[in-house]
């Protein structure tokens, strides 16, 4: 029986996975916009014919202040998400955007800014997302918020998890996919990156986009 609703589980848990990830070729593929969208797609990036204006769901700030990514209107946004007990892809995307983002500043006038939205905010509380953050990178932006409304966010940009089920000592892991939203300075969604990352890549594809 416990077997039984393990497949059964998992097998949600990919159905959802694959949803997503025809979803992202069927409204991302590179469809008019000549040689530079189809470059930007072999580059790993794929970019909206118009940017998209998202929904105002609340989210929190880490110090407990209430925010949406539709009122952030200052600069270039790259969206990522994730969560602190997560074994491997989280903390290897936050490394090499930190990396990306060092490279970038140190040739390009515009500047964007890396926000890190928790998939985790019972475990992630903002103490502790604060203190992961700034090891890795002291200028992330860091949210958390209601589950439902994180749940909202990442909808809006493309990206989809699930909370396993807890062991027996409570500890569970989230099933996510894997992507970075770029938000122009307007708070529209202009597109995205999909995992796994080339830095150099990367480089070029937003030196097309934000430059």
């Amino acid at each position: 029986m416990i077997k039984n609703q393990k497949f059964t589980i998992g097998l949600v848990i990919l159905f959802s996975l694959l949803v997503a990830i025809v979803y992202t070729v069927k409204n991302f593929s590179a469809t008019g916009g000549g040689d530079s969208k189809q470059q930007l797609v072999e580059l790993g990036f794929f970019k909206f014919d118009q940017g998209r204006a998202l929904a105002p769901v609340v989210l929190e700030d880490l110090a407990g202040n209430e925010t949406t990514l539709a009122n952030r209107h200052e600069q270039w946004q790259l969206v990522n998400f994730g969560y602190m007990f997560c074994p491997d892809i989280c903390p290897v995307n936050l490394q090499l955007m930190s990396e990306i983002k060092t490279v970038w500043d140190e040739s390009n006038k515009e500047a964007f800014e890396i926000i890190h939205i928790t998939f985790d905010p019972a475990r992630d509380t903002p103490d502790r997302l604060s203190k992961y953050l700034s090891y890795i990178d002291p200028n992330y932006t860091g949210f958390t918020g209601e589950l439902e409304n994180i749940r909202k966010v990442a909808q809006q940009l493309s990206t989809v998890f699930i909370h396993e089920k807890p062991d027996e000592y409570g500890n569970y892991f989230i099933t996510h996919s894997d992507s970075i939203a770029v938000l122009n300075p307007k708070g529209e969604y202009v597109g995205l990156f999909k995992g796994p990352y080339d830095k150099d890549n990367v480089l070029k594809a937003l030196e097309l986009v934000i430059n």
